[in-house]
């Protein structure tokens, strides 16, 4: 690392970090100065009380203790290991800081919400509804293929034109009980509705339901509608828990939920992984299923 020329710009806290680290260091100030890339005069001359201005002397407030704490502490790992710190080095480890301990305060409100409905309201199981749409592929290719080592061309299988999707929901109670699944296909481009063609080649279940959109994908519009005709008066009380879907969001839908007396929770960002289980128990099982059946 190259050694700076001069350090005017360096801070007061800047030096005193470095200050506390030269008396940590085991070696000797010349072996510190190439280590973090500042001058030997420069240590020396802090070391002797020439220390840099201190622009504002006045203490300030701490608002975030919990924040300043664990930075501190991170800062203090770092001196440990003899690693450079500067201001720039802090604010990133702040900002690090600041998001992890965004998602844990949305963790513990979103953790703090399922309680209270499951242990101060006691809602019946049967009212506890997690729902989650997936994308499935209709073309399930192979997700390997055997070429000879080196070879500037491999054969992979194919079928032609692009690889055509739909949406799959699966929508399920704490006690087990199903809704009907919701299949939703691309619509055609002039009616908005899914083809007579394709449908007389349907061979659909009875705990299966067939929609259409223009992107064949969920969007506000059809979520608004699929709330409306999945929930009844039945499920007042209740509590749905989804994704943050930008169609989850939208204001339209929570509306719905709130006339119908349910109350909607989001998972937080990140955490979808951990606290829905659709995404563990369902969908993966149900892909590799299609995905057998495809090459069977």
């Amino acid at each position: 690392m190259e050694n700076r020329s001069h350090h005017d710009n360096d801070t007061l806290g800047e030096a005193q970090r470095h200050l506390l680290a030269l008396e940590r260091w085991e070696g000797s100030l010349r072996g510190y100065a190439k280590t973090v890339g500042i001058h030997e005069s420069t240590l020396r001359r802090w070391k002797n009380g020439q220390l840099p201005e201190n622009i504002k002397k006045a203490g300030r407030k701490v608002f975030y203790p919990r924040l300043e704490e664990e930075v501190y502490s991170r800062y203090m790992d770092r001196l440990e290991k003899c690693l450079s710190t500067r201001n720039f080095d802090l604010q990133k480890i702040g900002l690090l800081v600041a998001k992890e301990m965004k998602t844990l305060i949305s963790e513990e409100s979103f953790l703090w919400r399922i309680e209270e409905v499951v242990s101060i309201r006691r809602t019946p199981p049967f009212k506890i509804i997690n729902m989650d749409q997936t994308s499935v592929r209709l073309q399930n290719v192979y997700k390997k293929t055997l070429s000879p080592k080196g070879a500037k061309e491999v054969r992979v299988v194919q079928p032609p034109g692009d690889p055509e999707s739909i949406t799959v929901c699966h929508t399920i109670s704490a006690d087990g009980t199903k809704v009907p699944a919701s299949i939703v296909f691309k619509s055609n481009a002039r009616t908005g509705k899914l083809s007579s063609r394709i449908l007389k080649k349907l061979v659909v279940p009875e705990n299966v339901r067939i929609y259409s959109t223009n992107s064949r994908w969920w969007n506000a519009s059809f979520d608004f509608h699929w709330i409306k005709e999945t929930f009844d008066e039945c499920c007042a009380g209740g509590c749905v828990i989804r994704d943050r879907t930008p169609a989850h969001c939208k204001v339209e839908s929570h509306f719905l939920f709130e006339e119908m007396r349910i109350e909607q929770v989001l998972i937080p960002a990140g955490l979808t992984g951990t606290y829905r289980p659709l995404d563990v128990g369902a969908n993966p099982p149900f892909k590799c299923y299609m995905r057998r059946s495809y090459h069977t």
